[in-house]
């Protein structure tokens, strides 16, 4: 056995995990920051958001659990203080029953640290949870073209006639942009192309942020021009920190992800390496 295999020969399983408890150690606590390039979507959104006018609102579909908030998160936290930030009045609903509470946790973790000496948001006044809408309806709304047909009250009862954000707004087509984020088809269709329908295609822009997963779902709406943005998977949502200059979760779980995956690569590499020295199968 020669200088090369025997060094090879002595390399154990376990070593591996070692560096790799390292990585992952450093990756969480340093948070490595990648900087992914933004791509016309990203500046498209970006360009959208900075040119709705003060007072303006927003409905904002939250379709996604708790459970399945890991992708999604972030843009979440982005797109909300953006907006409110803006002094963008934001209506939320949701196409998912488990929405309710995904909103409830989005927007909190949204507002915690902001400084009341940047801006503030005011439940009823800068936003609202008009909470879980089925498909029935949807339907109802189609037809009347009124959201107050649909829902007269938020989450928690509140009369939504007595809530300033809701001035101005009666039909779909009141909103400046439609921004949906999703990990779920809503009755087999996005809730952005819903949306389309429900506001008469009446111009008003089409967002829809998505998991990976559901990316080939959304993909034909989006080259039929039903859905105006579409931003696609972790590594786009992070490409979307980066065009509004404002890395945050989603840039940091990207980086994170990218480094472990360099890791595993190199160690697969080094695994056959070794095999090949030691003349294993």
């Amino acid at each position: 056995m020669n200088r090369v295999e025997k060094i090879f020969s002595e390399i154990r399983p376990w070593y591996l995990i070692v560096p790799f408890v390292i990585l992952t150690l450093i990756a969480i606590f340093l948070e490595p920051s990648f900087q992914v390039p933004y791509g016309k979507e990203e500046k498209k959104l970006l360009n959208m958001i900075e040119s709705i006018p003060e007072g303006s609102k927003v409905l904002v579909a939250v379709n996604y659990t708790p459970q399945t908030r890991y992708e999604l998160d972030g843009s979440f936290h982005l797109i909300v203080r953006e907006l409110l930030s803006r002094k963008v009045g934001i209506v939320f609903m949701t196409l998912t029953e488990m929405g309710i509470e995904t909103i409830s946790m989005g927007v909190r973790e949204s507002l915690s640290g902001i400084s009341s000496q940047e801006w503030s948001a005011v439940y009823g006044k800068d936003y609202v949870n008009i909470g879980y809408f089925a498909g029935g309806t949807l339907a109802a709304g189609a037809v009347s073209g009124s959201i107050f047909s649909m829902r007269g009250s938020d989450v928690f009862g509140n009369d939504l006639k007595n809530m300033s954000v809701m001035n101005g707004v009666d039909s779909f087509s009141d909103f400046s942009a439609f921004i949906e984020l999703s990990s779920m088809k809503i009755d087999g269709t996005p809730a952005a192309v819903l949306f389309n329908v429900l506001s008469k295609g009446e111009g008003t822009p089409v967002i829809a942020v998505v998991t990976s997963d559901m990316v080939p779902e959304y993909i034909p709406f989006r080259k039929s021009g039903r859905i105006d943005i579409l931003i696609k998977g972790s590594r786009r949502m992070a490409a979307l920190e980066r065009a509004f200059n404002n890395p945050g979760i989603s840039t940091v779980r990207y980086s994170i992800a990218s480094v472990l995956l360099v890791f595993i690569i190199f160690m697969i590499i080094l695994s056959n390496i070794k095999n090949l020295v030691t003349g294993r199968k």
